[in-house]
């Protein structure tokens, strides 16, 4: 095991835990979580996870029925931009009222087929939604930067 920072990483597995305050959502810059799983831990336990044998599960399941994305617009337009959807347990996200907002001062732009909108949710897991979106459709989807807090 190696420590950098608040970011153990484990010899075996790619295995990565990031040490927090408490337990809380936090977002990950860029995970990869099916090759370099990574779990948010109390820093309570960096004793134990430095000093102890580690096992760890990680298990994922995408379900077509249940995991949508929406697209607000055409699939056709010139531009396919990004709203990220997930709010963590703090609070911090997109606001409903700023992306009606949002989606209102744009309307026309969504109209003429010049942009159109991808709420992909998971932002904070490394947007599973966009590259699905990319690798089934073949088109580029930008992101979106805005500042609400996330």
């Amino acid at each position: 095991e190696e420590k950098v920072g608040r970011v153990i990483y484990f010899n075996k597995g790619g295995l990565k835990v990031i040490l927090t305050e408490g337990l809380r959502d936090e977002p990950l810059d860029t995970p990869d979580n099916l090759c370099s799983p990574t779990f948010l831990v109390p820093e309570d336990y960096e004793e134990l996870l430095l000093k102890n044998r580690v096992s760890a599960t990680l298990q994922t399941e995408i379900v077509p029925e249940r995991s949508l994305l929406l697209i607000i617009g055409s699939t056709e337009a010139e531009e396919i931009v990004h709203l990220p959807a997930d709010t963590l347990q703090d609070g911090r996200g997109i606001s409903m009222d700023w992306l009606r907002e949002f989606l209102s001062r744009g309307r026309r732009e969504i109209a003429i087929g010049k942009r159109a909108y991808l709420v992909a949710g998971a932002s904070s897991l490394g947007n599973p939604g966009i590259r699905y979106f990319e690798e089934r459709t073949g088109k580029k989807v930008s992101s979106l930067l805005c500042n609400q807090n996330f």
